[in-house]
């Protein structure tokens, strides 16, 4: 393709326009069974390369075993008036401040560098000071993923909780089937009450015979829940018929994810958690036992779901009347020795459990906390009994999966109490190491099945072909649905086949490139680009770093395209034409290093400077917020401007469209100024404010649909869908990002103007998608997922979860969105198969690497989460591709077949 051919296809939004149609000829219409063809084939391998990868990540990220024994008081017993081991209180009340990290309640007021307080220290001294009174002080340590879901489960069950197990906190309907404490005090005949986030009911919905539960999923309400459990504590506290009280409140949580923990609010709320715990204290019988506890940390941005030390180490404290717990060890968040191991939040469910003469869950792997024990006889019986259960347990999950420990189990339980400690600590060590096993089979078949599909995408689409491809569906749908996928005929069968299959397309390939290309020295920088950044996933600092080598990379490739057209050229005027793309380039070169003023940081990243743009509204200064605002005015104005037609459209309807621009901008705008109320005024207001969003919900669609029936032939028709997708984005990503997404849209649409040919755009689109997410303010971590975008209009208490948590995808992958309009004109060239061979090959390798470090110190801390954006972006893609595919058949419906692939 010429270069001016290409700048007028891709140097504006208003020049994406379908290609008029010509006439098809009369072999193409008597051959129009074949022509089918291409396009099945394309589907069947977007298909098989989604099953293969959902096959992958069943082999990578592995669910344990759920067993379904419950203990019993027949099991163990040292005691014969007893169940297990004579009770030691009556009651207790478990208060759960969600997000309560081990700082907060441990030290004491002190000021920045500024002389300003800092909000999160100090700011519960009752609390702190109930030590000199006797209770016990502690650093507890979350097993990541640090999601609330996955903490109360595992303080329900006393069980580790899977890597994977953090998506369903989308899932309202997790319920807990393993034996738990909750179970086990129903089993008994006593009574436990629910007071706070309904995620327990969800849990354990036969768990409470009483409960005062509300919505705990909007994170802007700091106040609702909180209120609602002040509303009835007291009087729960004061009726004789439970004997386990959970208080679980969120409004600390709340505040990080809206303020972070150095805003007043966090203060506000660590305050009034010192007053309530100060309430219970004084209510207390000398019966009672208090549990004060988080159930995860937060980062200095009020994130969480990783492993971060302030993630993972929440505050424990435990208070009654009439005990003097011993003091605490110092906390740590590594244990160097099986001696002295740090606290883990697993070890409240056997703790409990012995306290109140119940039998231990079943599946629990926690040690006792021995602190809590009044005498060094019940400590023993403590350590005894738990290191009993967890050897039932481990010998029944042994002989259910058939896994080694790594050591031989003792016969029965030793009798000293340091043997004992040595064998819960090396048991519950084994097992962890069990629950991250992977099934190497599994993942290489995958691979395979990926490699093949990549090779596909170039060899002829013929019937043995799409036979071929449905067979390998079929054979990845029964491993997913076979019981034991490693011993299945199907891994067989797929094993003898995929090579080949492979082999073959590989011979095809290098038979097309030997034959039809002609390699020389300029063409080959953009395909060894593409091969350095298939290598950054081998590297966890090329992870940590990948945002600025994709900088590096993308800008190369401009340079280079650019001194390539230009000292490539024979005469004057095409040096002059060549001259005249230099401010293009000089501006893209500008918005591409704008980068770290939207960059996310990550924990690793220890001298990165976190501007604004990526954060919170609220959790700003005022001044902040307010230059905030201005530049999202100035880049509403841009939106405008952008998107406006240069020209009527013949069509009314896509007239109609574009008159619906500067309203849906408006009320976007509207929306975006509501963040600079004041907290009072926007809760009140909280209703207009949805619906201002909903509104320009409305308008997009509206847009979408008068674009859609509107004549395909347009030159509008597709700028008209690009509009239309970007509004609803551009309000979803937030006022904070407002700038760089106006930016991307240049980047995406004009800035190939200045690529030689298609091959090169090619490439510079798949090198830009991947370095836009980290342009966009995102981050491939667990605790960087844009939570605050799934109430982008809608309601914590009553949205449908999957729609809260689509809008959460479109915040993550919005530039794959934003490619919809520009496949069309791919859908007509042979660039495509490139383009898709290119995106499926960053997910191989990435998958490939995953697999090679999966016994790396940081698969779950870098690794994995990369390969988990990688592959969702993925997804997203071939989601945009299908949907392009669609539009381009009503375009050129008689076209599109033979011109897919």
């Amino acid at each position: 393709m010429s270069r001016s051919s290409k700048s007028s296809l891709l140097s504006s939004p208003l020049s994406l326009s379908p290609s008029s149609p010509s006439r098809p000829s009369s072999s193409s219409s008597s051959s129009s069974s074949s022509t089918i063809y291409p396009t099945l084939n394309l589907f069947l391998i977007i298909i098989v390369s989604i099953t293969a990868l959902f096959l992958f990540q069943s082999g990578f990220l592995l669910k344990r075993v759920q067993l379904r024994e419950k203990s019993t008081c027949s099991d163990v017993s040292l005691s014969p008036s007893s169940c297990w081991i004579p009770r030691s209180f009556d009651r207790v009340i478990l208060i759960v401040i969600d997000a309560l990290r081990y700082d907060f309640v441990q030290s004491e007021r002190e000021k920045n560098l500024r002389g300003e307080w800092k909000e999160w220290k100090g700011q519960m001294p009752f609390t702190r000071d109930l030590v000199k009174r006797g209770a016990f002080l502690s650093k507890a340590l979350a097993d990541p993923p640090t999601t609330t879901l996955q903490r109360l489960k595992a303080l329900g069950t006393g069980g580790l909780p899977t890597f994977i197990d953090a998506s369903d906190n989308f899932n309202s309907d997790a319920a807990v089937e393993e034996d738990n404490i909750l179970s086990q005090l129903t089993a008994s005949g006593r009574n436990a009450t629910l007071l706070g986030d309904e995620t327990w009911l969800s849990l354990y919905p036969n768990g409470f015979h009483r409960s005062f539960a509300k919505e705990s999923f909007d994170i802007h309400d700091l106040h609702t829940v909180d209120n609602y459990i002040l509303a009835h504590l007291s009087s729960e506290i004061s009726r004789p018929d439970w004997s386990f009280l959970i208080a679980h409140f969120l409004g600390v949580d709340h505040a990080g994810h809206k303020y972070g923990p150095a805003h007043i609010e966090m203060g506000a709320k660590l305050r009034q958690m010192d007053r309530v715990i100060k309430d219970v204290v004084s209510s207390l019988s000398p019966s009672d036992l208090l549990i004060v506890m988080g159930d995860h940390g937060m980062t200095t941005t009020g994130d969480h779901g990783g492993d971060s030390d302030d993630e993972i180490g929440a505050a424990f404290m435990a208070y009654s009347p009439s005990r003097s717990f011993s003091p605490s060890p110092p906390p740590s968040s590594s244990s160097s020795s099986p001696s002295s191991p740090p606290l883990q939040q697993i070890d409240l469910v056997p703790s409990l459990s012995l306290l109140l003469d119940l039998p231990i869950p079943f599946s629990s792997l926690g040690s006792p906390i021995e602190n809590l024990f009044e005498d060094e006889k019940r400590r023993r019986m403590a350590v005894r009994l738990t290191a009993m259960q967890v050897d039932r347990f481990t010998s029944t999950y042994q002989r259910v999966t058939g896994g080694g420990l790594g050591f031989t189990l003792p016969e029965e339980v030793p009798s000293s109490l340091s043997d004992q400690r040595d064998l819960l600590y090396k048991l519950q060590s084994s097992l962890r190491s069990q629950w991250t096993k992977f099934s190497i089979p599994l993942m290489r078949i995958a691979l395979l099945v990926m490699a093949d599909a990549i090779g596909a995408l170039f060899s002829p689409p013929t019937i043995p072909s799409l036979i071929l491809r449905q067979s390998y569906l079929f054979l990845l749908l029964s491993l997913h649905l076979s019981p034991s996928p490693e011993s299945s005929p199907a891994l067989s069968l797929l094993l003898i086949s995929t090579p080949l299959s492979l082999i073959y397309s590989l011979f095809h390939i290098i038979y097309r490139i030997t034959s039809t290309v002609t390699l020389s020295l300029p063409s080959l920088l953009p395909p060894f680009l593409l091969l350095l950044s298939f290598l950054l996933p081998f590297s966890n600092s090329f992870i940590i770093s990948e945002p600025s080598i994709l900088l590096f990379f993308i800008s190369s490739l401009l340079l280079y395209s650019f001194y390539l057209s230009f000292s490539t050229s024979s005469s004057r005027t095409l040096s002059l034409s060549s001259l005249s793309h230099l401010p293009l380039l000089l501006f893209s070169l500008l918005l591409l290093r704008l980068h770290p003023l939207f960059h996310r940081c990550r924990e690793e990243e220890r001298d990165c400077l976190q501007y604004p743009s990526p954060l919170p509204f609220s959790s700003l200064p005022f001044d902040t917020r307010i230059n905030r605002y201005l530049i999202s005015l100035l880049s509403s104005t841009l939106f405008y401007f952008f998107f406006r037609p240069s020209r009527p459209s013949p069509s009314s309807l896509l007239s109609l469209s574009s008159s619906l621009l500067l309203p849906s901008l408006l009320l976007t705008q509207l929306f975006f100024s509501s963040s600079l109320l004041p907290d009072s005024l926007s809760l009140q207001s909280s209703f207009h404010i949805r619906s201002v969003a909903q509104l320009v919900y409305l308008l997009s669609t509206v847009s979408l649909i008068l674009s859609l029936f509107s004549p395909f032939s347009d030159p509008l028709f597709l700028p008209s869908i690009l509009r239309s997708i970007s509004i609803p984005l551009y309000l979803i990503l937030g006022d904070g990002l407002s700038f760089p997404f106006i930016s991307l849209l240049f980047l995406l649409y004009r800035t190939p103007a200045l690529l030689p040919n298609l091959s090169s755009t090619v490439v510079y689109l798949s090198l830009l998608l991947p370095y836009a997410f980290y342009y966009l303010g995102h981050s491939p971590t667990l605790s960087s997922i844009p939570w605050h975008a799934a109430f982008t209009g809608l309601s914590g208490s009553t949205a449908p979860r999957w729609l809260a948590a689509s809008l959460v995808f479109c915040h993550l992958f919005s530039p794959s969105l934003l490619l919809l309009p520009l496949f069309p004109s791919l859908l007509s060239s042979p660039s495509l198969s490139p383009f898709i061979a290119i995106s499926m090959l960053r997910v191989l390798t990435s998958s490939y690497a995953v697999m090679h470090h999966r016994r790396h110190l940081m698969v779950w801390k870098i690794f994995a989460p990369h390969w988990i954006f990688s592959s969702l972006s993925f997804l997203v893609l071939l989601l945009t591709l299908s949907l392009s595919i669609l539009l381009k058949r009503k375009v050129h419906p008689t076209q599109v077949a033979s011109k897919t692939v």
